[in-house]
């Protein structure tokens, strides 16, 4: 629920200008409600996904061009959300 809350609030933000969104979640039916709600509001929107926060940094590393959104879960195996965000801001600086 909270989720989808935070999608309605950045669709009246500015979610038509978004381009690209990376979900982080290791429940698969929330990234798949996440990602059908994310293209309901915006149909042009890339969706990415990732089940771990070592597949999200391995993502971003990868990537050339980074998602503008990024939706993480807190509670996942391997990297759980805070560790992602603790090595993330390191890459970030």
């Amino acid at each position: 629920l909270y989720l989808f809350s935070t999608v309605i609030t950045i669709k009246t933000a500015a979610m038509n200008s978004v381009k690209k969104v990376l979900l982080v979640d290791d429940d698969e039916a929330s990234n798949f409600l996440s990602k059908m709600a994310i293209l309901d509001i915006n149909p042009a929107v890339q969706v990415d996904e990732a089940t771990n926060g070592r597949e999200a940094l391995e993502y971003l590393l990868a990537t050339d061009r980074c998602p503008e959104i990024i939706f993480l879960d807190l509670n996942m195996p391997v990297i759980d959300g805070m560790q992602f965000l603790k090595i993330y801001k390191g890459y970030v600086k």
